[in-house]
């Protein structure tokens, strides 16, 4: 017979290895914990990358042969891309904390 490998045997194997009493909640709250982290990271990595690419947009915008409405459009498009990437996060922070409300009400 395969062993069972669902969440409440995990949680009992490491409790029983470990002598540390974790119940299983306390053990998906750290799964959830360390996906929370891991998504944070990415957020961070491409902020990063698109803060980049901001400077090099703004970099055209102070070149003398950029026509102005090439600059309004440029300025246009910055705001609107750091604009998504403010509702975006926002709206996966939202997710994830109904994600984890849920998940968590569900075990007794």
């Amino acid at each position: 017979m395969a062993p069972s490998f669902s969440l409440i045997s995990y949680s009992t194997i490491f409790s029983e290895r470990h002598c540390i009493p974790m119940d299983q909640k306390e053990f998906t709250k750290s799964i959830l914990n360390y996906n929370k982290a891991a998504f944070d990271q990415f957020i961070t990595s491409s902020t990063m990358a698109q803060e980049q690419m901001e400077k090099l947009a703004e970099m055209l915008l102070l070149q003398e042969n950029t026509p102005e409405e090439g600059k309004k459009m440029i300025n246009e498009w910055l705001e609107n891309v750091r604009q998504a990437r403010k509702d975006i996060q926002e709206s996966l922070n939202n997710s994830y904390r109904q994600m984890e409300t849920y998940i968590l009400s569900l075990i007794p």
